[in-house]
């Protein structure tokens, strides 16, 4: 005789089921709801070119007439293009750190933040280490750079690092290094410092920002499927070191516009080459099919597309990676119009820049063009790591994207602003 099934005791009326549907649907709402309080308002910004990086005192970004600090408060234009005599100033060239900024360009210029920017006393009469502009990074209070020989006393064509205590002016040498750096970052009592090799492929040395003595090094990795140095990438000077002793390094594709709305758009973009490395990854790895990252604290922010066979080429989202976990985290999805420019990240703070645009495609006598909408100014945004709990998603302004694809390679593109 087979055993009666147990009871499955009363059925929920309804009502109750319905109500229980509802917590958990408010539940969720709440929790993205809280991602999107934390992100904060989006601050518009007027000729921007790159960024953002995160400072103590707010964002950083490039525009044509230098370098801005922004705040949800106010906008400050930290470094003027015309005060460091240059035709442009890139957003790497520039430190902010405990109230000074510091200028590394065709001068290496320091001053309180907000300031008039001066000349280092120290460095009066030396030039940059063999190259026609400064390399510098901040760390720990002081301002690290490389000279030449001559500016010490010392003979000879050899290459040192040397260090400036901020606010101080006095030059302290550090060690001897290799020369023609291509760039060089600070962090946690360590200098990385980044060469092209003669076959071609970038090097990182790093090095102890006491002795200069050597730690750990590792070259670029070959791109899948070939050897040497990819033709399609060039450095840009894109290098960052954590206080964990983690660098990434990122090279541009030739040619690649972050303005043009075509080539944004997921199923277009000509992604750069990302690689990172530290003393104990036995080499330099490819951070696979990202775009614009920022490093911070053994994690970076990235974004990325994915579901690239979905509609218009796939979606782009940020995501968090702990790089010595592997372990991954969604923070924002974009499935709109809205477009990644940038990425900064720190002090537990993940930024970004978007713009909103979409692109038209027109039937012309002689076949189709693409016309570029922007639909947005570009606007700055950041958002607390630790308070999201479910991604943040940002549709962007203004009309959707269109029901086909611009095809960049076989359509001329004609951008409207």
């Amino acid at each position: 005789m087979r055993p009666c099934p147990p009871d499955p005791g009363p059925t929920p009326h309804p009502r109750l089921l319905r109500r229980a549907r509802l917590g958990i649907a408010a539940l969720a709402g709440l929790a993205a709801l809280s991602s999107a309080t934390a992100a904060g308002a989006a601050i518009d910004v007027r000729d921007f070119v790159a960024g953002p990086s995160v400072v103590a005192g707010g964002l950083l970004w490039s525009g044509t007439h230098g370098v801005t600090l922004s705040s949800a408060h106010r906008s400050r234009l930290i470094a003027r293009v015309s005060e460091v005599a240059a035709s442009d100033l890139a957003l790497s060239a520039v430190h902010v750190e405990d109230g000074w900024t510091v200028v590394a360009a065709a001068s290496l210029r320091v001053g309180r933040t907000g300031r008039p920017l001066h000349f280092i006393s120290g460095l009066a009469h030396c030039g940059p280490g063999g190259r026609a502009r400064w390399l510098a990074a901040t760390a720990g209070g002081y301002i690290y750079t490389i000279v030449r020989g001559d500016c010490l006393g010392r003979s000879g064509e050899r290459q040192f690092l040397v260090r400036i205590r901020q606010g101080t002016g006095t030059v302290e040498p550090v060690g001897a290094v290799p020369s023609q750096a291509l760039a060089l970052a600070a962090a946690g009592g360590r200098i990385a410092l980044v060469y092209e090799d003669k076959a071609g492929p970038l090097r990182v040395d790093v090095v102890s920002a006491a002795t200069a003595k050597g730690l750990y090094s590792f070259s670029e990795p070959a791109p899948a499927g070939e050897t040497g140095r990819h033709a399609r990438y060039e450095y840009n000077d894109e290098t960052q070191l954590d206080a964990a002793g983690d660098v990434v390094v990122s090279e541009e594709a030739e040619g690649f516009d972050p303005f043009d709305a075509v080539a944004a758009q997921p199923c277009c973009r000509r992604r750069p080459n990302v690689w990172w490395g530290n003393g104990a990854s036995h080499g330099a790895h490819p951070l696979g099919d990202i775009s614009n990252v920022a490093l911070s604290d053994g994690r970076i922010g990235y974004d990325t597309t994915v579901n690239e066979e979905g509609p218009h080429g796939g979606t782009v989202e940020m995501d968090l990676r702990d790089l010595a976990r592997n372990r991954v985290r969604t923070i924002v999805r974009f499935p709109g119009t809205a477009h990644v420019l940038g990425v900064g990240l720190g002090d537990d703070r993940l930024a970004w820049a978007q713009q909103s645009s979409h692109v038209v495609v027109h039937e012309n006598p002689g076949g189709e063009s693409c016309q570029t909408v922007y639909d947005s100014p570009v606007e700055l945004r950041e958002i607390g790591v630790a308070t999201v709990r479910a991604p943040l998603v940002i549709e962007g302004r203004g009309a959707p994207p269109p029901g086909r694809e611009c095809n960049e390679k076989a359509l001329p593109s004609v951008v409207s602003s």
